[in-house]
């Protein structure tokens, strides 16, 4: 029976040095601390694409709607005030969004390999 302060050593570890078990556990520890450490840059890696991918979105979708806004001008629909007013408010809500996406998604990627570099 073994002490609750002492520990065992598996069988297939059994007849090597200790100086080789020492390196293998720090391969180990490396490896796994590797491992966390590349799904985080992954992670952050999707999310900053996925913030590139919105803001992308939400221009065409502004363009799309500056478009349909010009074809209702042309066609008398609307005045040319409103259809002023609402494109510069869709483009300028769009634009500062857009930003604010693209911003985000770059300092979410410098974060992520500053933080590794560091490790």
């Amino acid at each position: 029976m073994q002490d609750k302060n002492s520990f065992a050593i598996t069988p297939h570890l059994q007849d090597k040095p200790m100086n080789q078990l020492v390196t293998t556990a720090r391969t180990q520890s490396i490896v796994v601390s590797y491992d966390i450490s590349k799904q985080w840059y992954e992670e952050r890696s999707r999310q900053a694409k996925w913030s590139f991918n919105t803001a992308i979105t939400l221009a065409i979708v502004a363009g799309s709607f500056g478009v349909l806004t010009a074809v209702s001008l042309s066609k008398g629909n609307i005045t040319a005030s409103v259809a002023t007013a609402t494109i510069s408010l869709v483009s300028g809500v769009a634009t500062r969004r857009s930003f604010d996406l693209f911003k985000e998604a770059n300092q979410r990627l410098d974060e992520a390999a500053k933080t590794l570099l560091e490790e």
